[in-house]
């Protein structure tokens, strides 16, 4: 594995976990971001968009409160 494809695999996760931390306390913008970033880094990962869509109608209910 290239250096280059180490170093997209470590962002991929740390911007998943860090999507994670902002989910645990309620920061659902934040989360977004990041998981963005993730999928930056792996643009096929299905399961990753699925989550950001999920995120995103999640956070519009929060907004029409």
């Amino acid at each position: 594995m290239s250096l280059h494809n180490k170093w997209e695999e470590k962002l991929f996760t740390h911007s998943q976990f860090m999507s994670e931390v902002c989910l645990e306390s309620e920061e659902l913008s934040k989360a977004i971001e990041y998981m963005e970033w993730a999928v930056h880094f792996q643009p096929d990962n299905e399961e990753m968009l699925k989550r950001i869509g999920d995120l995103y109608l999640r956070y519009s209910k929060l907004e029409q409160v």
